[in-house]
């Protein structure tokens, strides 16, 4: 039996969800890296 293949239009979505997932996930390390700074940043 053949699987179905994946068309540029689901193989897209797919790229452009693990693109804003991981751009989400390596802005919360930022943000938690730095939440405990007590000194301003100017």
């Amino acid at each position: 039996m053949e699987k179905p293949k994946m068309s540029g239009t689901e193989l897209g979505a797919l790229w452009m969800t693990y693109q804003k997932k991981t751009m989400i996930s390596r802005i919360l390390e930022y943000f938690i890296e730095h939440a405990d700074d007590k000194k301003p940043n100017i």
